[in-house]
């Protein structure tokens, strides 16, 4: 009687038992990676930073970059004189006027 009702009741939803329970593991699992890797990562980058360890493994130096002092311009203002460029040139290509000899042929 219980091989029957085992065979038949529970057999179907033997596929589904071990879902759970994997995913609940699965969380964790990329959790204790994610932290891993970040606390590898930071440390790895601190150590670098070190000027000591960086002259011991040849890391050269970074050049410097010189300084560029660019004008400021305000984007409202920039916006403004596109319109205004935008806007004569297409009174300038409207106000164009058309030959008709040119037209017909």
């Amino acid at each position: 009687m219980y091989s029957h009702a085992l065979r038949h009741g529970v057999t179907p939803f033997t596929p589904y038992i071990p879902g759970p329970i994997f995913v609940s593991f699965f969380m964790a699992t990329i959790f204790c990676y994610w932290i891993t890797s970040n606390l590898f990562s930071l440390g790895y980058g601190l150590v670098l930073k070190v000027p000591g360890v960086k002259k011991a493994l040849g890391v050269p130096e970074i050049p410097k970059q010189p300084v560029v002092t660019r004008p400021s311009i305000d984007l409202y203002t920039a916006l403004k004189q596109t319109l205004k460029q935008a806007k004569t040139a297409s009174q300038q290509s409207t106000s164009l006027p058309i030959d008709p000899t040119e037209v017909a042929s």
